[in-house]
């Protein structure tokens, strides 16, 4: 990381990192745009955007990307090793399972979440791209948490308590709350 580009980075002008987000290969664009669409999740905002799905397109187009990116190698660590165990333990246990239509459904979810796991791994390996990863990480999380603090405060508790039709949690937590 050059010195102009260090300091770039840590006084956080946006121009400087966005034309070093221009730079970066096609792959590191794709795992980005796939971390927007499943935190911040403009589908929802947007329905005219639920026509594609974007999320799974963006892992495809990053994972990809990824054999194509001359710097992206495989990360050989010991969480990368454990989650290859479980996901083979995982198809093991579909094989024995007593409803297996179940557990392909419910399987795609941990395969993308591991997909996205590797492919982050791999393709965020340097530390400009792990900066701006990083950054845009926190401000989609800073826009969950300020979207709807309330509400989301609300259904966690809900759903650790009872559930949601529990309609007496519901009200003391909002007698709880001052406006």
């Amino acid at each position: 990381m050059s010195n102009e580009t260090v300091k770039n980075f840590y006084a956080f002008k946006v121009g400087a990192m966005w034309r070093h987000f221009k730079k970066q290969h096609f792959s590191f664009w794709m795992i980005c745009g796939y971390l927007f669409f499943e935190f911040v999740k403009p589908q929802a905002i947007f329905p005219q955007l639920e026509v594609i799905p974007w999320a799974q397109l963006l892992l495809i187009g990053a994972l990809i990307g990824s054999f194509v990116d001359p710097s992206v190698k495989w990360v050989s660590n010991t969480a990368n090793i454990y989650i290859i165990i479980l996901l083979l333990l995982i198809i093991l246990s579909i094989c024995f399972a007593q409803f297996p239509a179940v557990s392909m459904d419910n399987f795609m979810l941990f395969l993308a979440g591991s997909s996205y796991t590797f492919l982050a791994t791999t393709i965020v390996n340097t530390p400009e791209r792990l900066y701006i990863f990083c950054s845009s990480t926190l401000s989609q999380l800073e826009k969950l948490q300020s979207a709807h603090p309330r509400i989301g405060h609300l259904e966690g508790l809900v759903f650790k308590i009872g559930g949601l039709s529990d309609h007496q949690v519901i009200s003391k937590i909002q007698a709880s709350w001052q406006f």
